[in-house]
């Protein structure tokens, strides 16, 4: 699937269906965007039972300069941390992935992805390294390379940028559509082009 996202703060209400939708939300929240993510409280057991932090908490290191972030009990939100990171005040490092080829392919894909909107992520096969500015350009064509999280990072990304964003390869599961939906019905202007 291919779409264009065009920039404009998502504003309202949401209670997701997964954690992970549900944390990429909040995640966004931290470059403009004013959507209260409600019920998540019914995902609290699953980040004591894995000793993970919560969403909230990792954001927390953002608010330091030369913020390090070790992503090994969370590798499913390196790209929204990407997000982060590139709107931040400050550089951030973010290591501690699994080195599978597999990985370090999707790594490689989501550092480019923001790249082409404006970011600047260097990745050397052991950290990635952002730049953080304010503002990301847009007016890119990015390549999602069908993975959901990376597609959900610049899609958020893409509501704070100055030009419009085309993505391209956008995966067409269920759970894609119905992210594209809730961010729709959260004011995300969002065109379908192929």
């Amino acid at each position: 699937m291919k779409i264009e996202i065009k920039s404009g703060r998502l504003d309202g209400i949401f209670e997701p269906e997964s954690k992970l939708v549900g944390e990429y939300f909040v995640a966004a929240n931290t470059f403009g965007n004013r959507v209260r993510v409600i019920g998540t409280e019914k995902f609290a057991e699953q980040d004591i039972k894995n000793k993970r932090k919560s969403i909230k908490d990792i954001l927390v290191a953002f608010s330091a300069r030369g913020t390090k972030i070790d992503a090994a009990a969370f590798p499913e939100l390196i790209p929204i941390l990407c997000a982060v990171a590139s709107f931040a005040n400050s550089d951030t490092e973010i290591f501690g992935f699994d080195k599978t080829s597999e990985n370090l392919s999707l790594i490689r894909g989501c550092v480019s992805a923001f790249n082409d909107i404006g970011g600047e992520l260097n990745f050397d096969g052991e950290r990635i390294l952002i730049k953080g500015k304010y503002d990301l350009s847009g007016g890119g064509k990015v390549n999602a390379n069908s993975d959901f999280k990376t597609a959900m990072a610049i899609v958020l990304a893409a509501t704070c940028t100055i030009y419009p964003v085309v993505i391209d390869n956008f995966p067409e599961s269920d759970a894609a559509k119905k992210f594209l939906s809730d961010f729709s019905s959260l004011g995300g202007k969002i065109n379908i082009l192929e």
